[in-house]
């Protein structure tokens, strides 16, 4: 049986420390969606332009970024229909009385406390007792 590595609690408060101090990593890459995400107004200019799906493929293939004419179509859709979720959602909220608005932000607001100072509670009491 192996003996269970002990760790004390000045060490894990240095390392809680530490790992808040870290930066967000920024990765060289992105997935496909993302980067068509990114150039998704350009794309549509183009598109207005009289290009086609294949032709925008074969500029970006250009570059050594390889996706297809269908997929550039598939991700754009996906973007649209992303974008007219969050208007519909953002013209129901908008469309609400003020009342409701203030009512709800209260109620999320105090149910948001509530849950924070749980949590500290909690998170204390096992900090204390190493469980």
């Amino acid at each position: 049986m192996r003996k269970q590595q002990r760790i004390s609690k000045a060490k894990i408060t240095k390392a809680i420390d530490t790992l808040k101090a870290l930066n967000k990593k920024e990765l060289d890459d992105v997935d496909a969606h993302k980067a068509i995400k990114n150039m998704y107004h350009q794309i549509q200019h183009v598109l207005k332009m009289g290009y086609n799906y294949e032709e925008i493929s074969e500029t970006l293939a250009g570059l050594d970024i390889h996706i297809s004419p269908q997929r550039i179509k598939y991700f754009l859709a996906q973007i649209r229909k992303s974008k007219k979720k969050k208007s519909q959602s953002k013209n129901q909220v908008d469309n609400k009385p003020i009342e409701n608005l203030v009512d709800s932000s209260e109620e999320q607001n105090n149910n948001s406390t509530i849950d924070t100072a749980k949590s500290n509670q909690k998170r204390h009491r096992t900090y204390a007792t190493g469980t």
